[in-house]
């Protein structure tokens, strides 16, 4: 049947047994149609596979490669970056040993004057117990007074 769809019509008889035999090869025939498309479909399916393993196997040579490049521009950056940090961490620590002297001495200056207006205002300890004996009579008084103000 297929054989005469397609032209083959020497294996079409008219006798009966060869219509028997026209049967079984047009069975075969199809049989072999059939097995030769699944063989073309597995052979086009196993093309179409070895060519997606190729495109992925390029595309991660493209990502190694990319990652790759991301890496060393990456390491460049954090050279720049820490050569930068170390150069102004240096720049500051310079400022640093001119302006901690003249702090220092600024301090103590300023420690001095103190210590001096207070050599001045308390010549001795016994002025500092007069000042503490004046602040306890004058709670006293001030507690007496509350005292006082609340009975009434």
């Amino acid at each position: 049947m297929v054989l005469k769809a397609i032209g083959c019509n020497r294996f079409v008889g008219s006798n009966p047994a060869s219509s028997a035999i026209n049967i079984k090869i047009n069975k075969v025939m199809e049989i072999d149609m059939i097995i030769i498309g699944i063989g073309l479909v597995g052979g086009l399916s196993i093309a179409a596979l070895v060519k997606g393993v190729f495109d992925l196997k390029n595309r991660i040579d493209y990502l190694e490669s990319f990652l790759e490049d991301t890496d060393a521009r990456i390491d460049v950056v954090t050279n720049k970056n820490t050569q930068h940090f170390v150069s102004e961490v240096s720049a500051v620590n310079e400022k640093l040993k001119g302006v901690v002297p003249h702090l220092v001495s600024l301090i103590n200056s300023k420690v001095d004057n103190l210590e001096g207006k207070l050599r001045a205002d308390v010549t001795s300890g016994t002025e500092i117990v007069k000042v503490i004996e004046e602040s306890k009579k004058t709670n006293k008084r001030l507690d007496e007074f509350i005292e006082t103000f609340q009975a009434q």
